[in-house]
């Protein structure tokens, strides 16, 4: 129920402080963001005729794909948000891997373990690791 009355403020903590925790655990991860932000962030500043980067910051930001990754990977592992659940506005069908269908008629509650579908084997090899690498930009 905490996480429904905070959704977009604890989201986004939540996300840093797990993001943070990895990294920490993960010396070669968090070396290789922390470069990359050093690196971006001297370009940014070089091109402002130095001193702090003032112009397209969140641009900036953007260029940042080791972090993105370690981001998206934190998000795989530990989603703010354990279980979507949503309703279908119109029927469609679902095939499984072995080819068995379901039809969702339109009006029923469909949930989606995210916690569970973000560590499915045979989409993510070692799910359970934190691989930043997986998940390049």
């Amino acid at each position: 129920m905490i996480c429904l009355l905070f959704a977009a403020k604890h989201t986004s903590a939540y996300t840093s402080v797990w993001t943070g925790a990895r990294l920490l655990s993960h010396e070669r991860f968090l070396t290789a963001a922390v470069d990359e932000q050093d690196k971006i962030a001297r370009e940014h500043s070089n091109i402002n005729g130095g001193g702090r980067i003032t112009d397209d910051r969140y641009g900036s930001l953007m260029e940042m794909r080791t972090l993105h990754s370690c981001i998206r990977e934190t998000l795989r592992l530990h989603p703010p948000v354990p279980m979507l659940v949503r309703t279908a506005h119109k029927q469609f069908t679902v095939r499984t891997r072995e080819g068995h269908e379901y039809a969702v008629p339109a009006g029923h509650t469909i949930a989606s373990p995210i916690v569970i579908s973000n560590q499915v084997p045979y989409i993510y090899k070692d799910g359970h690791l934190y691989d930043p690498d997986r998940l390049k930009c």
